[in-house]
């Protein structure tokens, strides 16, 4: 998929953000609503993607895509509320359905889990150091440094529409629970558009050790 129709997607999903949340039914903007639901197929595609790439990618870069497997699984199981979804809503409120991992039997170890997963992708990026791929993406332009910005000013949205950064966007929105949640979609499109950029970059860095060197 090309990063700069993903990139579009994402910058169009974000600039509806608002005047979606003025006309859009509240439901669509409640938890595992269908919103939400979009953005646990972005979450899945991001991961299937970079499973993918680890399978067919050789030396570093196979790597690198092992370890933002995690990162993936870790957002969408979060999205899940760690699997409470698929369990009865403890209540519906104005706001929706109402799920909370603390039902889940599983629930103490999960920040073990999380613990555990962060520390894989960590280690493969020690081990392998992956770090040094960067210089690849640069050279090759291909740095997501726009992608990954974006990711953060749709974060802040997002959580600004949630009230948790000193500042309240409900004056300004008809349902701002819509606005909160296209934000984070947009979010997590712009992720996707981030490893569209580094996927270029790994194969153009391919192709350039691919070619053979010119003769003396």
């Amino acid at each position: 998929m090309p990063s700069n129709f993903v990139r579009f997607l994402a910058l169009v999903v974000l600039a509806l953000a608002y005047p979606l949340s003025l006309f859009l039914p509240a439901r669509y903007g409640f938890e595992n609503g269908p919103i939400e639901i979009s953005q646990n197929f972005i979450l899945i595609a991001g991961g299937v993607q970079a499973g993918i790439l680890a399978l067919k990618s050789k030396s570093g870069w196979g790597w690198l895509w092992a370890a933002v497997i995690p990162i993936w699984l870790i957002c969408l199981a979060r999205e899940l509320s760690w699997g409470a979804v698929f369990f009865p809503p403890l209540e519906m409120s104005e706001s929706g359905p109402v799920y909370s991992s603390r039902i889940l039997s599983y629930r103490p170890v999960v920040p073990l889990i999380v613990a555990a997963l962060v520390s894989l992708s960590a280690f493969l990026v020690y081990k392998h150091r992956l770090w040094t791929l960067a210089e690849d993406v640069k050279s090759n332009r291909q740095f997501p440094l726009f992608d990954l910005a974006m990711t953060v000013i749709s974060l802040l949205l997002m959580s600004a529409a949630e009230g948790k950064i000193g500042m309240s966007l409900d004056r300004y929105l008809a349902h701002g629970q819509i606005f909160e949640e296209i934000s984070e979609l947009a979010a997590y499109i712009f992720l996707l558009s981030a490893q569209q950029k580094i996927r270029f970059a790994s194969l153009s860095s391919r192709e350039n050790h691919s070619r053979p060197s010119a003769p003396p």
